[in-house]
């Protein structure tokens, strides 16, 4: 299948739980859509960066610091997908106001999973992403798939963890000469709404949200980790919740479900925990003092660095990964544990399960390095202040950062300083592989900073430490950690918490460190490699390894291992004009906006040369043939608007199809350029005596019947370099008016109405001498000849033509486009609409009288110009804004939750009549009450919600939602 999406990169207000501001994200919404995928399929995706100039901060000199705030591009950070254009390609740089074109290919083996995507511009990632700009991507489970009914059935919640950092926002806001924004009092309020932190975690940018869960039943947690540097780890507070581990990373643990007592995420971490809880009630999912156990050097800052001087060091968490502290945010979020038929005995325990394996996942441990060639080598992040060669003690914008090498030497501290390699640009590499082999990495410093790598997973082999060898080996994690983080495990991301042994200053010896083996599988080219403190990623701890040889390859070994591992197959190529299975339609939603020509109309009934009046009107011109049958000659599509009103039409309601047919095909003979690439469409009728629509007459009586038609056609330029565009376009365009005028006055277009209608309603019609009008033609190749550019001075959703483009602009002409729509399109494609109407295009065209969601009046009003008389008009609904034909259908699908005649009758301006209640009973709080809205009844609690549960009798509502309150306390 073939996912296409649509992602505006841009600006949207926010209002936190501390502060309100402008964040760039996508959509305008954060997180972002959930974008789904199959095995063997495709995403094709188009970002628009919607931002606008001035770049920030750029040049040489920002290399490796945070720079070009209003420039991104997208990452989709763990699928095993190609790194080159036109996929994971995290070197492109989308300035403001450009787009780019991503396609993903999914091979038909890769594994199912939870992944995200997020900005990976090297210099604004930690800005962007550190202000909400990620979101999920999903790889489903094909219908085949072969994995338990009960995993591949529960009901899901997906959560995005977003560490939101003032400090970091505000420093790389700063350097990076950010003008959106300063994070202090530019466009940003302290209003310390919900709490006064200004450093916290939310849950889908919520703060201390509520889930809501049935009792008993299992859930899966889809979570990703959006963090520029805190990890979390939480549990159930009275351990009411269990939960199974059943992924990592988007790739399903081998040993599936794991028991695990805590949840553990670092940055970019993604994890998959089926959960289950027994009791009803509210129950608190609690940051854990993981971080600040005295064995956990990494994430303590007094005591992961020399004993003698821990005072020199109290800053130092600024510059490390460290986890969330739970004194300052003790609850990430609150389960709401509800009872629900059905659920009284708990869903069955989770069985363990395997699933099919893909080649590149097959287990690496057991491989023999005597018999098979395996590449070795050691990775190591550090920074420096500048003149100082040690780790610094508070982290600095100007502190350079990167990975000890050059090519795999490895890493260490102040006797190897001068090996510390700052990221340089994208044709550097750390390393480089063969396509097809088996590469082992011992990660040194994984404490301190989560190692993640590009398109090839990695499966832990081992952890050790040299300092001591008394060192209880079992001693380097907690309960908790042991069970999350387990040799076999695969992992993209990777940050450990183990003990860090105070010991010689000579490198790998001083601390813990990680064994992973992966292999180079398929993809050549990039292979990025980076520090996931996103902002030390931005200040340059970042590399790249080269993968060589031919697309394709695959380590030879896999099957030897796992007889029944999945092979890629052949990689195809694909045809980007085929039809998408899927388009997201998550709100809200930014489509392609359609092609302004209309779908071709039906060969017309009678044919045109069946009728001699027509055929005398159809004038032959050169424009509507190439020039001596040069088929190469330039096209020019030329669509003409126009209006006839026809007297004495019988307007029935029920007829309007048919006379529509009659009127497109009069329309058309009477129009016809013999030989020429024509169509009309109707676009409309009205009875101008009722000034309603058509559909809307309840009336036979005869009336004037306005009809809305547009004649599109293709003619050709008869010069080379199309010099006489316009003289073509005119040309046609008087010949169109010129056989309509004529057709009413000699009363052709009336005889050819009568003889086709298949109703009697044109029998007594007629038409004047001025019947019909023209509007202005449309011929997008003339629109071409003008310039159209965005209005970005004036700080409107405006294109102008008027011949004042900046000289900026016409560098290169990349901010021209060659029509107003297009232009809108292309620059505010989220603003559609009122871009159109602001910039001079009709807005009765946009005034379609549907009905869209007004939440501050909790009704459903019409897209059309406010003021209508008779209408409930709100203004032009934006484009992407869902609409509806009915009110009824408005009410029922997004305001649900009010009854469906109240809202119906506030959206169309009519007096509603309140009912009377079911006199059933429902929950309210701790008691039962009735369904009635009668003061004098004292048991009545008002009329029940839509979503509330009723009963017959207070003792069933009782004892199914209230069943600890005593009886005579219910009702």
């Amino acid at each position: 299948g073939v996912t296409r999406v649509q992602m505006i990169f841009g600006l949207a207000h926010y209002k936190g739980a501390s502060f309100d501001t402008i964040l760039r994200v996508h959509d305008a919404v954060a997180p972002g859509k959930t974008i789904h995928a199959v095995p063997g399929g495709r995403i094709e995706l188009e970002l628009i960066n919607c931002l606008r100039e001035p770049l920030g901060f750029n040049g040489p000199e920002a290399l490796n610091k945070y720079h070009i705030p209003n420039s991104t591009n997208i990452h989709t950070h763990g699928p095993h997908i190609s790194g080159a254009s036109p996929g994971d390609n995290v070197f492109l740089n989308l300035g403001p106001g450009n787009s780019s074109y991503y396609v993903y290919e999914f091979n038909e083996n890769h594994m199912p999973g939870t992944f995200w995507y997020h900005p990976h511009l090297h210099g604004s990632s930690a800005l962007q992403v550190g202000q909400g700009a990620a979101g999920m991507l999903i790889v489903d489970h094909p219908a085949d798939y072969d994995i338990p009914d009960i995993i591949k059935d529960m009901p899901e919640h997906q959560m995005v963890f977003q560490h939101m950092s003032l400090d970091i926002l505000r420093e790389s806001s700063s350097i990076s000469d950010d003008e959106v924004t300063n994070w202090v009092d530019h466009n940003f309020n302290m209003t310390n709404t919900t709490t006064d932190l200004t450093n916290f975690m939310l849950v889908n940018m919520q703060f201390l949200p509520e889930v809501t869960m049935e009792v008993n039943k299992w859930y899966r947690w889809r979570m990703a980790m959006s963090s520029v540097r805190e990890s979390i780890s939480f549990l159930s507070q009275s351990g009411a919740c269990e939960f199974q581990l059943l992924a990592k990373d988007g790739i399903y643990l081998t040993d599936a479900p794991r028991t695990v007592p805590a949840i553990i995420l670092s940055p970019g971490n993604k994890a998959d925990v089926a959960v289950r809880c027994s009791k009803v009630g509210q129950e608190y999912m609690n940051a854990t003092d993981l971080a600040f156990d005295p064995k956990f050097g990494g994430f303590n800052p007094e005591t992961q660095f020399a004993q003698d001087s821990p005072p020199k060091y109290q800053d130092v968490y600024t510059s490390v990964g460290n986890f969330h502290d739970p004194e300052l945010q003790p609850i990430v979020m609150v389960i709401d544990v509800v009872s629900a038929p059905g659920t009284e005995e708990p869903d069955v325990d989770l069985e363990p399960f395997t699933v099919p394996t893909p080649c590149y996942l097959v287990d690496l441990r057991e491989l023999n390095e005597t018999e098979i060639e395996i590449g070795h080598f050691i990775n190591e992040y550090w920074c420096k202040s500048p003149g100082v060669q040690q780790w610094p003690a508070v982290s600095d914008p100007d502190d350079t950062c990167g990975v000890f090498g050059p090519y795999g030497v490895g890493g260490g501290l102040t006797p190897r300083m001068e090996n510390l390699i700052p990221y340089s640009n994208s044709s550097t590499y750390i390393n480089d592989f063969e396509v097809g082999s088996i590469q082992e990495i011992d990660l040194v410093g994984v404490l301190f900073h989560p190692y993640h790598q590009h398109i090839n997973p990695f499966q832990i082999q081992e952890v050790f430490n040299n300092a001591d060898a008394s060192v209880d080996p079992d001693s380097y994690t907690a309960e908790a950690v042991k069970s999350w983080y387990q040799v076999g495990d695969w992992q993209d991301t990777l940050q450990l918490p183990a003990l860090k042994v105070i010991g010689t200053n000579d490198g790998l010896s001083r601390q813990t460190a990680v064994k992973v083996r992966f292999q180079v599988d398929q993809f050549t080219g990039h292979m990025l490699q980076h520090c996931h403190l996103l902002f030390h990623e931005d200040q340059g701890m970042m590399a790249q390894y080269d993968m060589r040889g031919d697309e394709g390859t695959t380590w030879d070994g896999a099957r030897d291992i796992d007889r029944t591992c999945i092979k890629p197959t052949a990689k195809k190529g694909f045809n980007t004009t085929s039809q998408p299975s899927e388009q997201l339609s998550e709100s809200p939603s930014f489509s392609a906006i359609p092609s302004s020509t209309p779908d071709p109309t039906p060969d017309p009934t009678p044919n045109p040369t069946d009728n001699p009046a027509t055929d005398v009107l159809c004038t032959t011109t050169e424009a509507f043939t190439p020039p001596a049958g040069n088929l190469d000659a330039t096209a020019i599509e030329v669509t003409t608007p126009a209006s006839v009103t026809i007297d004495n039409v019988v307007c029935v309601a029920g007829e309007e199809s048919t006379l529509k047919t009659s009127l497109q095909a009069s329309l058309q003979a009477i129009s016809c350029p013999t030989g020429s690439n024509y169509s009309v469409k109707v676009m409309k009728l009205e009875c101008k005596s009722r000034r309603r629509q058509f559909r809307g007459l309840l009336s036979s009586a005869s009336s004037s019947l306005v009809a809305d038609f547009e004649v599109m056609l293709t003619v050709y330029c008869q010069t080379n370099d199309c010099s006489d565009a316009n003289e073509v376009v005119q040309a046609v365009y008087g010949t169109v008016t010129d056989n309509f005028r004529a057709a009413i006055i000699d009363s052709s277009f009336i005889t050819a109405l009568q003889s086709s209608a298949s109703s009697t309603a044109f029998a007594s019609s007629s038409a004047g001498s001025d019947a019909v009008t023209f509007g202005q033609v449309v011929a997008p190749l003339l629109e071409a000849l003008t310039d159209w550019y965005p209005s970005w001075h004036d700080q409107t959703s405006t294109c102008l033509n008027d011949g004042n483009v900046p000289a900026y602009m016409r560098n290169g002409n990349s901010f021209i486009r060659n029509s107003l729509e297009e232009c809108c399109n292309w620059y505010y494609s989220w603003d559609f609409t009122n871009c159109m109407i602001l910039s001079g295009a009709s807005s009765s065209v946009y005034a379609t009288n549907e009905f869209y969601i007004d939440y501050y009046s909790r009704s459903c009003r019409q897209s059309c110009i406010e003021g209508t008389a008779g209408l409930n008009c709100a203004g032009i609904a934006p484009n992407w804004v869902k609409v509806f034909a009915t009110a009824e259908s408005c009410c029922e699908q997004k305001l649900w939750w009010v009854e469906t005649s109240r809202c119906v009758a506030d959206s169309t301006l009519t007096p509603f009549t309140t009912a009377a209640g079911s006199s059933k009973w429902y929950r309210d709080g701790e008691k039962c009450v009735k369904d009635c809205d009668d003061s004098s009844d004292a048991q009545c609690g008002g009329l029940a919600e839509r979503w509330e549960e009723t009963f017959t009798t207070s003792g069933v509502c009782c004892s199914t939602t209230l069943w600890w309150v005593a009886t005579e306390d219910c009702t």
